[in-house]
């Protein structure tokens, strides 16, 4: 992940693309990453660029759990509660038990989402950093 902001655009974009990640990895510290900006003006951009790679290095040394996964996902699913149909959501409800289970990996769930970002056109969540499994 590319670290070096410039201005405060560069900062905005990287939380952006990384909000599901980050809340995967503390959902509490992805909040203040986002209070952190919403404190900008022009005039303190690398004091914000500071508090936030601060919050940032925090954030990357926590353990990423499922619950804290399933949380994220729960959150970006979000996005499609007024375009999915019932088998569509009982398919969801189904891979979060399988995976729950140990019986399905993760990627399994993010394939899932990213074909309805796609089917659904939820540009915000098809670039999110978390669904780049490999």
């Amino acid at each position: 992940m590319e670290i070096n902001f410039k201005n405060i655009n560069d900062l905005i974009k990287f939380q952006s693309v990384n909000k599901y990640l980050f809340m995967a990895y503390s959902p509490e510290k992805q909040k203040t990453l986002g209070n952190i900006i919403s404190k900008y003006d022009k005039t303190n951009f690398e004091i914000i660029k500071n508090e936030f790679l601060e919050i940032y290095f925090q954030i990357i040394k926590e353990e990423i759990t499922k619950g804290k996964y399933i949380n994220a996902i729960s959150h970006m699913f979000g996005y499609f509660k007024n375009d999915l149909d019932n088998e569509e959501k009982e398919k969801l409800k189904f891979l979060i038990e399988k995976y729950n289970k140990n019986e399905i990996k993760i990627n399994e769930l993010f394939i899932y989402l990213k074909e309805l970002s796609i089917k659904y056109n939820k540009d915000y969540i098809k670039k999110q950093s978390i669904l780049e499994f490999k």
